[in-house]
């Protein structure tokens, strides 16, 4: 950025009162904010016809101020279902750079694994005009993106067996406990469900006893999935 205008004054009057010509040289030349500086836009070569006429020159140097261009940088925001890997994404998207100018780098935070959402985060973009690091002459706005995780809806089927036992008669009260689980989905484990019954069954008489375990006493408690059938 350079800047050639100037104006000429002799006396109070707004033009050489002889209407002799003054040609000004100012080759200044500022391109980043560093740059600037007061009076540093000044007359490098002067012409002045009739100059004999003129024992009392002075030039007075004026200033080129570049200030910080605007920019934003806006992370990417992204969503999928669970599926037990973590959801990242470092993507973004880029307003207002001068022409020439590029994002060398950007670091994005965000990461997610369980169902919820976390802040994509944007920060410490650099800046270039070719290999040049030119990010003091920008002033950055960063947003967020979202990164989501929503429940998987994948039908999931866990399959529930009471144990069995035979015994022969003896007089005495067998009792028997427990069951065995089976899922269709190896994302899924024990430890996402609840159980409220009694896994139990006790008998002395000869006689089959049923420990009579029901659907409703296992309950889904893992928010990663919304589709579990027992």
């Amino acid at each position: 950025y350079g800047e050639e205008i100037y104006t000429v004054k002799a006396g109070e009057s707004a033009t050489l009162s002889t209407g002799d010509k003054v040609t000004a040289t100012i080759d200044t030349k500022v391109k980043n904010v560093g740059d600037s500086a007061e009076g540093n836009n000044t007359v490098t070569a002067l012409v002045i016809e009739n100059e004999s006429e003129y024992p009392i020159v002075q030039t007075v140097a004026g200033t080129l101020t570049i200030t910080r261009r605007p920019v934003t940088i806006t992370a990417a925001s992204a969503a999928k279902e669970y599926d037990g890997t973590a959801l990242v994404k470092n993507s973004y998207t880029s307003t207002g750079l001068a022409q020439g100018d590029s994002i060398a780098s950007v670091r994005i935070t965000g990461t997610v694994t369980e169902v919820g959402s976390v802040q994509n985060i944007p920060a410490a973009a650099k800046i270039v005009d070719g290999t040049e690091d030119v990010t003091a002459n920008y002033s950055i706005t960063y947003v967020d993106g979202t990164l989501q995780v929503t429940p998987g809806t994948n039908s999931i089927i866990v399959t529930i067996v009471e144990n069995s036992g035979t015994y022969v008669y003896d007089g005495l009260e067998h009792v028997l406990s427990g069951y065995t689980v089976s899922i269709s989905e190896a994302l899924y484990s024990e430890k996402d469900f609840a159980f409220s019954g009694d896994a139990k069954v006790r008998g002395t008489d000869a006689g089959t006893y049923e420990m009579e375990l029901t659907a409703d006493m296992f309950k889904n408690t893992n928010p990663n999935f919304s589709n579990v059938e027992f």
